[in-house]
């Protein structure tokens, strides 16, 4: 029986007059790539942000590996092991790749004013005088190294945000949520944007990741040509609810689905 990493229940979100989430219901299971598709205006990207905790629900829960958390911040899923990506990057341009995952590590030492300058022991005089932060520091590039290893990101390890491709920037936004040590990632729209060819390599690399590192991933993308292919589960939604769900030719072949797309 499939472990549920994620599972949604009567979640219903509303902004004045609109209703985007409606008594919205479901199940992702654990170590699968997940896909939710639907029109435009459907609700996917507001039920993204339920799940991240950019938005609280007006009712109903949100439960991550059988804990509840609905309304908790993104900083405090992120460190649960939740991450997001967005569907523009937002990357700090003049860093480096490394750079930009390396800022993305979380309980780094270094980043506190006192534990910046305390040694990390005495038991000889060379640890007496080295700051505790810097065996934290070599392992966070050691991890980084692995994640862009996996991402085909190394021969640009050291060339700035601004100079890399529409799909390099994805991968490492990708890279980044990795660096939280996160069993679930929530990519939304992860090949917007990009050629057919690089699309089919980012698809690959989330294949590898979820069979390497034993990761869930969540889905929000409208290139089904390009998607279909790597999807374990479906959900689609229209008017705020999911209005199916299963194997992804199951789900394409619902009379449902069909009419929400095409208007019938």
């Amino acid at each position: 029986m499939q472990s549920v990493v994620l599972s949604i229940r009567d979640v219903t979100k509303a902004f004045e007059n609109l209703l985007a989430l409606d008594r919205v219901s479901m199940e992702v299971a654990e170590r699968k790539i997940s896909i939710l598709i639907g029109p435009n205006g459907s609700g996917k990207t507001t039920l993204i942000n339920v799940i991240s905790g950019h938005y609280n629900p007006d009712s109903g829960k949100v439960f991550y590996r059988g804990q509840d958390v609905t309304g908790v911040p993104p900083y405090k899923l992120y460190g649960m092991g939740l991450a997001r990506t967005f569907q523009i990057p937002a990357l700090f341009w003049k860093l480096t790749v490394l750079e930009n995952l390396l800022v993305a590590e979380k309980n780094n030492p270094g980043e506190s004013f006192v534990k910046a300058v305390l040694p990390s022991g005495i038991r000889s005089l060379k640890k007496f005088i080295t700051p505790m932060w810097r065996n934290n520091e070599e392992r966070a590039v050691e991890k980084a190294s692995r994640i862009l290893d996996l991402l085909g990101l190394s021969k640009v390890w050291d060339r700035p945000a601004f100079v890399l491709s529409g799909g390099q920037l994805k991968l490492v936004e990708i890279g980044r949520a990795l660096m939280s040590d996160a069993k679930l990632l929530l990519l939304d729209e992860p090949v917007s944007g990009v050629n057919p060819t690089l699309a089919h390599e980012i698809f690959s690399r989330i294949l590898k990741l979820r069979d390497e590192l034993g990761l869930t991933f969540f889905i929000v993308e409208h290139r089904l040509d390009i998607a279909l292919s790597y999807v374990d589960q479906m959900f689609a939604m229209a008017l705020g609810r999911i209005i199916a769900s299963g194997p992804p030719d199951d789900v394409l072949s619902n009379k449902t689905v069909i009419e929400a797309y095409l208007g019938g």
